[in-house]
């Protein structure tokens, strides 16, 4: 595991920000998402499925945020995590 890829990662929650809390100007703490930055890596780093992945951030938004989210910005986050934050793995 490598910091740069824990880095990308918890850019790459913070930009989805399901809760809301970082728009312009924000000076809530940076964070909010960490707890979700662990699993994530895990999921890239065993090659999960994009239903996989997808699959784990509606579990996060629904069941543990309590959170009704719009199913684009869902797929948005994962064609973020394998496209534009690819990772290098150990």
């Amino acid at each position: 595991m490598t910091d740069s890829s824990l880095k990308q990662i918890k850019k790459l929650w913070m930009k989805f920000d399901p809760i809301g809390v970082y728009g312009h100007g924000s000076e809530w703490p940076d964070d909010e998402y960490d707890s979700y930055i662990m699993p994530t890596y895990e999921l890239l780093k065993k090659n999960a499925s994009d239903e996989r992945l997808k699959a784990y951030v509606i579990h996060v938004v629904n069941e543990q945020m309590e959170l009704e989210i719009d199913q684009k910005l869902i797929d948005i986050f994962s064609l973020r995590s394998f496209i534009l934050y690819p990772l290098q793995f150990d």
